[in-house]
């Protein structure tokens, strides 16, 4: 059985969902988690759902042509359906050239307190850009190993990103950062490859590098998913010091000034992602709602074309801040 279609309201809250993992996974991307023995092992793919992914049925149900009914056998529950193609566009480590796979499985429809990113959008349903780890042998999506999805155009920075940090693992090693260190991550920030600029600013943010005006300056800047990446690490970051604090009022100060949807819807971006994949951490979530308050109380001020924008329009239905 095929999904139905979604409204325009699906369509812009499966969009959102897309989005958000994407800042979570990007952020997460870490490249020792896709090696084997040692060694890099990695495939970049582009993810095509088939028409009933995301589907759910009852195995072994049938209807019977007498009455018309569905019968369901004893004891069966429900499972939802996982099914498409992949296609490879680069790869690492895997000893074959890019190639089109098939995926087809189907999972337990459970209930559960705490959601994976998976469980928040899946690309084997909603499609989408992803790097993962092959697992042969392995079924269902542990074939896949590690995922991360990605923004769709960031497809093309893969390899040079990873050929960045193989030559320069220094720079993206949990350890306090020398002043050369530094001075070369800044200069990666203003390149043009924005996936090696979030991990820059992943890495400054872990080492506590992250300041004002370097803050301001970045969620100026015309691209929109380093932005939003920008806030989620702000947001996601220890807010028990004085600094942190400065960085998040950072924020709210250029929501308050912004003239520009793109920017705001980036910037909101950010902070639903924050809201959908951190703890319960109190002192984050009340910075999350200060944002969020923020980019609605904005988003009135610029009048109908603003409010009526249906991105923006669902960070703020969601997250429960709209008027």
């Amino acid at each position: 059985m095929s999904r139905p279609q979604p409204s325009a309201v699906q369509k812009a809250t499966i969009r959102l969902l897309h989005d958000a993992r994407a800042v979570h996974d990007v952020v997460s991307l870490q490249w020792e988690g896709y090696q084997s023995e040692g060694h890099p092992v990695w495939v970049l793919a582009v993810v095509t759902p088939g028409s009933d992914s995301g589907s759910a049925e009852v195995p072994g149900s049938y209807i019977d042509i007498k009455t018309g009914k569905i019968v369901t056998p004893p004891g069966a529950r429900m499972v939802g359906v996982k099914t498409g193609t992949w296609k490879a566009l680069a790869s690492v480590g895997t000893g074959r050239e890019p190639l089109t796979n098939e995926y087809a499985w189907s999972e337990p429809v459970t209930s559960r307190r705490t959601l994976t990113a998976e469980d928040h959008y899946s690309p084997f349903v909603g499609g989408g850009t992803i790097l993962f780890q092959p697992a042969p042998g392995s079924k269902g999506i542990e074939q896949f190993g590690p995922v991360c999805l990605l923004f769709d155009e960031w497809g093309e920075l893969v390899v040079p990103t990873f050929d960045f940090t193989q030559q320069h693992p220094e720079l993206f090693a949990e350890t306090a950062l020398l002043p050369q260190h530094l001075a070369l991550l800044k200069e990666v920030l203003v390149g043009k490859n924005e996936l090696l600029a979030a991990l820059a600013l992943r890495q400054l943010s872990v080492s506590k590098n992250l300041t004002v005006p370097l803050v301001r300056e970045h969620l100026a800047r015309p691209e929109p998913h380093l932005a939003a990446i920008l806030t989620y690490l702000v947001l996601t970051a220890p807010t028990s010091d004085d600094k942190a604090g400065s960085l998040v009022q950072a924020i709210i100060g250029v929501v308050d000034e912004s003239r520009e949807l793109a920017e705001l819807r980036s910037i909101g971006l950010g902070a639903f992602a924050a809201g959908l994949f951190t703890s319960r951490d109190p002192e984050a979530v009340a910075d999350i709602k200060r944002v969020l308050a923020a980019l609605r109380d904005r988003t009135k001020a610029l009048g109908p074309e603003a409010e009526s924008n249906p991105y923006l329009g669902r960070i703020l239905e969601i997250t429960g801040v709209s008027p």
